[in-house]
């Protein structure tokens, strides 16, 4: 005989009820209602309400009470055959909110950016959206109207062949993609939406790209080098800022005085990062103190990711930062990255400064000082941030046991 139970499972207020639903031992799920209680109000023995002279209380023991009745009536009236999983449960307790869920690929991406606006960064939503994009010019291009249930690993396979040979993709922007469609598919999934379980086969493959960083030598050498015009000196300063903070351009870009704290030994900057959201302070240095004074306790004038980007390419070339090495460089004219042999100050980007500190501070500085600076979450995102591979790391743990005389 089937057996309904209702339950919380978190402490916070409110905390929403869920339905267990079972049937001998081949059926046993549970979903989530629509319903809240403060954990206080809930009785877990009674798997309802207590307190129920209060009228709010009562209210939730009536609607519960009825979809027992509804979950009851459902399930006795099913055909033969029929699968009875946490879909149909969660179909039958929320019917309005599954109805309003588009099964249209291309307009679920559009439903999950809605979903995501309060809790997303504008940069990322902006991906999502270039994602979508992609597909609606893949359902023009093979004529096909792309449902949530039609995803599956053919399907994926032919997506990464349209990136390839239509687009122009680079191996790493298909295998991103890719991952953003089946991340869709599980969130349809959680939604109550069945999609074909087969796309958990699709791996996706990411090529590993060594990273660009300007070594010490070479800092010194575009700190040093004479500039004339105002706006390559500014962008200049910025560019030594970065080596020395760490910091992603769309937070070192905003520093300014009032950030600044700090005794007469030491200052520091303390500010809210812009991709994590969190309180990060870090120390000024020298070099750094040396940019503020010349230009009277200010920092330098803020300029766009796109000139700074430019601006400093132009500074590197001057300093002649022009060593031969491989990479990747987007064609203007196809607006693809594409890899070649390049001078080095091609190369250059806003985020080469943060990389610099990070690789040549690895292996002197101790690494949760680093972890500290750059405000990554781990030293596994650190090394992979880096180049770092598990084979160069254990040939530096040799060198130092070398150097203690333990090998």
């Amino acid at each position: 005989m089937a057996t309904i139970k209702y339950l919380i499972q978190g402490k916070k207020n409110p905390t929403p009820i869920y339905v267990r639903f079972r049937d001998g031992r081949s059926i046993d799920i549970k979903t989530k209602t629509e319903l809240l209680i403060s954990p206080s109000h809930w009785s877990n023995t009674k798997s309802k309400p207590k307190h129920l002279k209060d009228e709010s209380l009562v209210e939730i023991d009536n609607k519960l009470s009825k979809l027992r009745d509804k979950i009851n009536r459902e399930y006795n009236s099913i055909q033969q055959g029929a699968v009875i999983d946490s879909h149909w449960l969660k179909k039958v307790v929320n019917p309005s909110k599954n109805s309003t869920i588009p099964l249209q690929l291309i307009r679920y991406v559009d439903y999950y950016v809605e979903r995501k606006k309060s809790t997303t960064k504008q940069g990322s939503l902006k991906k999502y959206r270039s994602n979508n994009e992609v597909l609606k010019r893949y359902e023009n291009h093979s004529g096909k109207i792309i449902q949530l249930t039609f995803v599956d690993e053919a399907l994926l396979d032919d997506l990464q062949s349209y990136c390839y040979d239509v687009e122009g993709y680079a191996q790493n922007t298909v295998a991103r993609f890719i991952k953003f469609v089946k991340t869709i598919c599980y969130h349809a999934e959680r939604q109550g939406i069945k999609i074909n379980p087969n796309i958990r086969e699709v791996s996706v493959r990411f090529e590993k790209i060594k990273p660009v960083f300007l070594n010490e030598s070479e800092i010194i050498k575009i700190t040093s080098f004479p500039l004339q015009q105002d706006y390559l000196n500014n962008a200049r300063d910025w560019f030594i800022i970065s080596c020395e903070t760490a910091q992603r351009v769309s937070d070192f870009m905003r520093f300014n005085e009032q950030m600044i704290s700090g005794g007469d030994k030491v200052s520091f900057i303390e500010y809210k990062q812009e991709k994590t959201n969190k309180i990060h302070r870090i120390p000024i240095t020298k070099t750094v103190q040396a940019i503020l004074d010349k230009r009277g306790g200010s920092f330098p004038r803020a300029i766009s990711d796109v000139n700074f980007n430019k601006y400093i390419k132009e500074v590197c070339q001057r300093a002649e930062i022009n060593e031969i090495i491989a990479g990747r460089k987007r064609d203007t004219k196809t607006n693809r990255m594409v890899k070649g042999n390049y001078p080095k100050y091609e190369l250059v980007t806003a985020h080469i400064g943060r990389r610099s500190f990070a690789t040549n501070h690895y292996g002197k500085m101790p690494t949760p000082y680093i972890i500290g600076m750059t405000g990554h979450s781990s030293e596994k995102q650190l090394l992979s941030y880096i180049g770092k591979t598990d084979t160069q790391t254990s040939e530096e743990i040799a060198e130092y046991f070398k150097k203690v005389g333990k090998i």
